[in-house]
């Protein structure tokens, strides 16, 4: 069984992606929607809650996060759970 996976870090990150030239307004607006949220203390941010967040279809977000992960901003971890599988996510 998939879960919806979370992020794992509560810090800032860099602002470096933002001026990243190699990547699309569409990546650097969803990294810039991931950092606002992730230093909200006690605020559990999942995948699930990004992707309903925005008015963007299915692709159009799978597309930003692809693009983020292969730039090397996103990181994800497959997690065991209780014999289920999640994921943890950290942007970088």
């Amino acid at each position: 069984m998939y879960l919806s996976g979370k992020f794992k870090n509560t810090k800032a990150a860099s602002n470096e992606a933002l001026k990243d030239s190699k990547l699309s307004l569409k990546a650097k607006g969803l990294y810039a929607v991931i950092q606002s949220y992730i230093c909200i203390p006690g605020f559990c941010l999942h995948k699930e809650y990004l992707r309903r967040a925005g008015k963007e279809g299915q692709k159009a977000f799978d597309s930003a996060w692809k693009e983020l992960k292969s730039a090397g901003y996103l990181k994800m971890y497959r997690v065991p759970v209780n014999g289920h599988v999640t994921y943890e996510y950290e942007l970088l």
